[in-house]
């Protein structure tokens, strides 16, 4: 509930970030597996910053702004979180 109360009263758009955070903070308070994939490397510089959820059982949620790199890069973490989970 406190996390709700953080925008109530603040008339400014909700930053893009805040549904996958939500989303994300859903995922671990329910215990489901979950990783937070941010570019942090790009020749695509508007794709830098840009965040994704990806879980084992469902479809990623967000856009990274990859193009075809971006299957690439959801499939390595859905690879690399089947050997940790």
């Amino acid at each position: 509930m406190a996390r709700q109360q953080i925008f109530a009263n603040d008339r400014s758009p909700m930053p893009p970030f805040m549904p996958l955070l939500a989303t994300l903070t859903a995922s671990i308070e329910a215990r489901r597996p979950v990783a937070l994939v941010t570019v942090t490397a790009s020749p695509d510089e508007t794709a830098i910053g840009r965040h994704a959820l990806v879980w084992l059982d469902d479809e990623p949620l967000g856009e990274l702004g990859l193009g075809e790199l971006e299957r690439a890069a959801v499939g390595a973490e859905m690879l690399a979180a089947t050997t940790r989970h």
